[in-house]
């Protein structure tokens, strides 16, 4: 009895024979019927996925057509120089002096490659552009945010070498109780504490350091430190008149007491009519080194009284000053800059007392080099070379006009004020906020054109 299989080989063999007839005209024939079709069809798939694969590879080797560069709104780099055009709304293609003013003209960044050969027919226009802009643009995740560091150092003949590095950390910095006296513009100068405190008169004299030689720094550097207070001889009004009594003893008005703590501190005070007002050991040093307060002594000879400790807290007469000085608490102990081929660098983030150390060489990295200020950048006030990590940049504003231009700094050195957020928006920067310097640290770095897609529109000369 014939089973279901049977029946199935059955009718599959006798339809291929009848297949066999109708396609080859014998049912008996050696191939059977479907082998072509599936050959067939295989190759048929296999040759449209090699060319699938080509036009895929074709179209990354080659982005874009002849058709698209057609499209406004792109940057047309030639393949073979790598020059710019624009598309311009007068029809005519234009050649771009640089990247930046490219960007500026249609707004972003979108760019197809071409051929020269594609735009051989092209009708030309003038070039466009902003001399001097730049050629290329950091991308927006490779800005940096800071920090800053001004450093400087011996030149040629005498001179001072400023330059300004952005990007690297301060490495160190002078131990609190340490100071610098610096020279610039014909006046001298202490650096203590993150400021900068101009010695006037016969300060330096009265403070000790007369026998100190300054060292030369320029007004560009100095400018970035902080200012602090004047240092220059304190005269105490009504000197050498009566103060009050202390452990039965009298004082003058104008006298400095010194009484040494438990601690072995060294505290000061300064006599006035009815009180001891506590003084720090720089404005004692003021004081006393003025002769205008000589008759505060009765024996003529300007120094510190010592005094008993335990008198000065029995007496009751230690009273408030109604704000603390701004003079250093403790005189600094002032060194020489850490040698004649030192360099003397200041740097920080933000607003406020900065870093100050010597250093024997500039804070660069490994194979790190400023570039020098092109000569037509030069002048007062500006750095003698620059140092950006390459491939970076960073926006900047200054403090103190916080609805002044935003500044675009390349690595190059250069900044360039943005006309509007508009143009920072086609730059690639409408999100990034500025970092706020102050107005000093902006003109260490070289001025640029400004970037505007206005100027950008304008015929090159």
């Amino acid at each position: 009895m014939w089973t279901q299989r049977d029946q199935l080989q059955a009718f599959q063999f006798l339809r291929r024979r009848i297949v066999s007839a109708l396609q080859f005209g014998d049912a008996n024939h050696p191939v059977a019927p479907g082998r072509r079709v599936l050959a067939a069809t295989a190759s048929g798939a296999g040759a449209v996925l090699l060319v699938c694969g080509g036009l895929l590879v074709l179209a990354v080797l080659r982005p874009g057509s002849t058709a698209d560069w057609r499209e406004p709104g792109r940057i047309l780099i030639e393949k073979e120089s790598g020059a710019s055009f624009v598309l311009g709304a007068d029809g005519l293609v234009h050649p771009v002096l640089n990247h930046a003013s490219a960007r500026l003209l249609i707004g972003g960044a979108r760019t197809t490659t071409i051929a020269a050969g594609s735009l051989a027919g092209a009708p030309r226009g003038r070039p466009l552009g902003i001399p001097d802009a730049p050629a290329s643009l950091a991308a927006p995740k490779a800005l940096v945010q800071g920090p800053w560091v001004v450093c400087d150092g011996p030149g040629r003949a005498g001179s001072t070498v400023t330059t300004l590095v952005i990007g690297r950390p301060a490495p160190q910095r002078l131990p609190r109780g340490r100071g610098v006296i610096v020279a610039a513009g014909g006046s001298r100068h202490l650096l203590a504490d993150g400021r900068r405190m101009r010695l006037r008169g016969n300060a330096v004299g009265a403070l000790g350091w007369d026998a100190v030689r300054p060292r030369t720094v320029s007004t560009a550097w100095l400018d970035t430190v902080p200012q602090g207070p004047e240092l220059a001889l304190l005269t105490v009004p009504g000197s050498g008149g009566a103060g009050p009594e202390l452990a039965g003893r009298g004082t003058r008005v104008g006298q400095v007491l010194l009484a040494e703590g438990v601690d072995g501190e060294s505290r000061y005070y300064l006599a006035t009519r009815a009180a001891l007002l506590p003084i720090g050991q720089t404005e004692a040093a003021l004081i006393v080194g003025n002769p205008a307060n000589r008759a505060a002594y009765p024996d003529g000879v300007a120094r510190p009284s010592t005094v008993s400790a335990a008198d000065i807290t029995a007496s009751g007469l230690v009273g408030r000053r109604a704000e603390e000085p701004p003079y250093p608490a403790r005189l600094p102990e002032v060194d020489d800059a850490g040698g004649a081929a030192a360099v003397l660098c200041a740097g920080g983030a933000s607003a406020g007392p900065v870093p100050l150390w010597t250093a024997r060489a500039l804070p660069l990295p490994p194979g790190g080099r400023a570039l020098p200020v092109p000569a037509a950048a030069r002048e007062e006030g500006v750095a003698d070379q620059v140092y950006v990590p390459p491939g970076t940049g960073l926006l900047l504003i200054e403090r103190q006009r916080p609805g002044g231009p935003v500044q675009l700094v390349t690595d190059q050195g250069l900044r360039y004020p943005l006309k509007d957020s508009k143009d920072a928006r086609a730059l690639g920067y409408g999100d990034i906020p500025a970092v706020r310097v102050d107005a000093a640290l902006l003109r260490l770095l070289p001025a640029g054109p400004e970037l505007s897609a206005e100027a950008a529109r304008q015929e090159a000369k």
